[in-house]
């Protein structure tokens, strides 16, 4: 006899809002770090303040992300067994964490430092929530007990004593602090009135059919979102409990539960590799999914949507990050002014109302990499960079520098072929401009005097020398040349009648008056001749390095 097959709900079929506008935005948020943690990631928690700090629960350890950069700055290691929860306070100053130890821990974020360790349950800690305006920790364990610790004098304000199983989960009511919620893997979701001194009273029990792994509430408190093998149930604390939708979109248990800071979408992990987003205004319908390599044991997503955060049963951590730019218009955030702060974190894309006032930020000036070297006097490095660049200017610069440091030694010595060809090869290139002369004479004398020795052994760097051997040969024949040419101008000049006393004047047509143009113009001089020579000397002159050259050989 065959089965029946049963029907697909084509609302909740992954496949069937692959390419719808919802699935596509999600789509773009991408990789930005992927790391590997000792073992499974037991708890996610990002903090609720600016720059929304994102702590990692993994084996004997929590460590701090920061969401922006996808980078560790801190890391607190002072446990002896398995973390199982860590939340930040509402000022992201502190930072409470559960123990398999049977110990509640809070630290001061800056600092690190470890404020209190209580040992208040006889079973592991499942999970830690600040309460009563921060001053007091709500502490879920497997001993089938919550209570309320006061921080400041590590006393127990109240128990929730009524469940008959492990307690997994626990918070305090956004619609009324004096309201606790629990949930338990003995079905039930309770809420607790927490006015009575020591025990209790439950005024509110929910069964939802399974064992309760997550439970969280929507912004106003008036909804409760529990997760129970792959079921998710919502409830309706103001209707006395009331059961609003079931989803089943997920083939295996769900592990953990997320909502984002407007309430609008609800996500969901489970251990059957994928991560499902709900739209909470059309009646949770599946508008996402998303895979991974391993079982996802806990999802996180920060207050501004910018970062969505996953944990695998591997221990691998993954940040996904979309740009800033898509949030307000994709995401359907309330409209408001942006204050300051919202106008830094657009990003350079982000175009400016016709009202605002735009404050112009000058260009950040960036050194060089040779002038970061030269900072740090490494002078070799920094000589080895500008000759990369081919930078004359930055290299003659720096081999100045080095001539008035007396760093010769520790810069230009032991190089090997590599780094001592390009030296060569620019001093052959540029020794014979008057405005580098000097400084390379001077820096050739060094390299010969240190690598003398090692003529013979490189054929590159002897030919290098050949080359520049030829080259200053043949710019002490050509100055030898000018200085020649120079000597015999010098008697033409001196034996030539002065061209001041001669005066020549020329022979120009009358005008109708009678008058000559001669009459009312100065007299002419013909000086071409004497303009030619002085051009010629001009340019003898601007040759009157070849003593330097000279010398050099000798």
């Amino acid at each position: 006899m065959k089965l029946p097959l049963k029907a697909v709900d084509k609302g909740n079929d992954p496949t069937a809002i692959h390419n719808s506008a919802e699935s596509r935005f999600w789509s773009k948020y991408a990789d930005v770090h992927t790391s590997k943690q000792p073992s499974l990631i037991s708890c996610l928690s990002f903090s609720p303040v600016a720059p929304y700090e994102l702590a990692v629960c993994s084996s004997t350890r929590v460590q701090i992300y920061d969401s922006n950069f996808s980078t560790m700055n801190k890391s607190f290691n002072r446990f002896k067994s398995t973390v199982t929860w860590a939340t930040f306070r509402n000022d992201g100053q502190m930072l409470a964490t559960g123990s398999d130890d049977n110990t509640v821990s809070v630290f001061e974020v800056s600092t690190k430092t470890r404020l209190r360790h209580m040992s208040k349950h006889k079973a592991p800690v499942r999970c830690v929530n600040f309460i009563d305006d921060g001053t007091t920790l709500l502490s879920c364990s497997d001993d089938k007990t919550a209570m309320g610790i006061h921080i400041p004098t590590e006393t127990t304000k109240f128990r929730l004593l009524g469940h008959t199983d492990f307690v997994r989960v626990g918070f305090e009511s956004v619609a009324n602090k004096s309201v606790m919620v629990t949930g338990s893997y003995d079905h039930t979701i309770k809420l607790w009135d927490a006015r009575a001194a020591q025990d209790a009273t439950c005024v509110l029990t929910m069964d939802h059919g399974a064992p309760i792994s997550a439970l969280i509430q929507d912004v106003t408190g008036n909804l409760l979102i529990s997760a129970g093998e792959n079921r998710i149930r919502v409830w309706d604390v103001v209707a006395g409990g009331t059961l609003l939708h079931e989803i089943q979109a997920h083939q295996k248990a769900i592990s953990s539960l997320a909502l984002d800071s407007s309430g609008l979408r609800l996500l969901s992990g489970s251990i059957d590799q994928h991560v499902n987003v709900y739209d909470t205004r059309n009646g949770y319908d599946l508008v996402h999914s998303m895979a991974f390599n391993s079982p996802v044991m806990s999802v996180a997503f920060a207050p501004d949507a910018s970062t969505l955060a996953v944990g695998l049963a591997d221990g691998t951590l993954t940040m996904r990050r979309r740009p800033n730019d898509d949030f307000s218009s994709q995401m359907s955030m309330p409209t408001k002014r942006l204050g300051y702060h919202d106008r830094m974190s657009k990003g350079v894309r982000y175009t400016s109302a016709a009202d605002d006032f735009v404050v112009q930020r000058p260009d950040k000036h960036r050194l060089a990499v040779y002038d970061k070297y030269l900072r740090k006097f490494q002078h070799h490095y920094a000589l080895d960079s500008a000759l990369a660049k081919n930078d004359k200017a930055a290299v003659i610069s720096i081999f100045e520098e080095i001539l008035i440091k007396g760093v010769a030694n520790q810069s230009l010595g032991n190089r090997e072929e590599s780094t001592l060809v390009p030296i060569l090869k620019f001093i052959v290139r540029y020794i014979t401009n008057p405005h580098y002369t000097n400084t390379l004479i001077d820096i050739t004398m060094i390299l010969i005097e240190m690598y003398s020795s090692m003529l013979g052994q490189f054929p590159a760097i002897d030919e290098l020398f050949v080359q520049l051997n030829q080259r200053l040969n043949q710019e002490i024949a050509f100055q030898a040349e000018c200085h020649s040419l120079q000597g015999q101008l010098d008697v033409l000049l001196t034996s030539a009648v002065p061209l001041d006393s001669v005066e020549t004047k020329w022979a120009e047509p009358e005008d109708e008056t009678g008058t000559s143009a001669g009459d009312e113009e100065p007299e002419q001089q013909d000086n071409s001749a004497e303009l030619s020579v002085k051009a010629s000397m001009l340019e003898i002159q601007s040759m009157s390095s070849a003593k330097k050259q000279m010398q050099f050989k000798k």
